[in-house]
């Protein structure tokens, strides 16, 4: 009896290490709120790896100047943008092999963790779920609930349908926006909001906590091709493939500020639309030959 109850507050007593990464690009202020929210945490062991794509502005160097004395919060400046996937790869592998992080939260600059007990809370889901890839309740500045992410698309024919779509949308932004007003097809739009635990569902790309089983098995969460847009797609694609567990766990608030960086650095609302469906139309060309295999 004295062993068992030993064993159970061992267990719950357990602090894995966290790391966050975060891929900066150009707005240190989005960067340095989503850095400072983190260091409020009221748990000891935990990492910061800011990952620059290349902004080339004296933002990265802005941060340095703030955080480099700083042991919690390390800078990987990267020669030049590689996107999404393969940028948040570096972080990844930083954190796993440099910080020996046993769980790994990869998130969007603009992803606001308000709650001082975030750390606690995904370190107590860990131990009693053992997921794969945990998905906080993401609010963003609508009052929308990005999680479980709606829209994902699971099979050839719906990527042969969409990759369409999304061709005659790039079209028609091509040579007729702004004569008529265009409608952004949101995949987070959903019929009603669905707040308890879900497993097995796909999860949204501003945040992402990598649990101590996939860290293991995973030297990279993202296939590198892509640049932006359609990695949730495709993540969870290999979920499916490798029977891992995704969890949404909406007892876990975060604040999504949403396309911040993008917006700061696009000139128009069309160069951005372009900018879209194209990187759209790339990722799901990815995702069409993964599903092939």
């Amino acid at each position: 009896m004295g062993t068992k109850i030993t064993a159970n507050i061992q267990k719950n007593n357990l602090k894995y290490k966290i790391g966050f990464v975060i891929l900066h690009y150009k707005v240190a202020s989005i960067t340095e709120e989503c850095i400072e929210n983190i260091m409020k945490q009221d748990y000891e062991n935990f990492n910061i790896v800011v990952v620059d794509n290349f902004s080339n502005n004296g933002s990265l160097e802005a941060l340095q100047e703030k955080y480099g004395s700083n042991s919690i919060v390390y800078f990987v400046p990267l020669e030049k943008n590689y996107g999404f996937a393969k940028a948040n790869d570096v972080g990844y592998q930083i954190s796993k092999h440099k910080f020996q992080s046993q769980i790994i939260a990869v998130i969007n600059n603009d992803l606001m963790i308000e709650n001082a007990d975030f750390c606690n809370q995904v370190n107590r889901i860990c131990q009693e779920t053992h997921f794969d890839i945990l998905g906080p309740d993401i609010i963003n500045n609508g009052g929308e609930h990005q999680n479980p992410l709606a829209g994902c698309v699971t099979t050839k024919e719906e990527v042969d349908k969409l990759i369409w779509k999304s061709r005659v949308k790039l079209l028609v932004v091509s040579i007729a926006y702004g004569l008529k007003k265009l409608k952004k097809a949101k995949n987070t739009k959903r019929a009603e909001v669905q707040l308890f635990t879900q497993r097995n569902v796909p999860l949204h790309g501003s945040c992402l906590i990598f649990g101590a089983g996939f860290i293991k098995q995973h030297e990279f969460p993202f296939l590198p091709d892509t640049f932006l847009y359609g990695e949730e797609d495709i993540l969870f694609h290999m979920v499916n493939k490798e029977k891992l567990l995704t969890v949404f766990e909406p007892s876990v608030v975060v604040r999504h500020m949403e396309d911040a960086s993008t917006d700061a650095i696009m000139n128009t609302s069309k160069e951005k639309r372009l900018f879209e469906l194209k990187n759209s139309i790339r990722s799901l060309e990815i995702l069409k030959n993964e599903l092939r295999k």
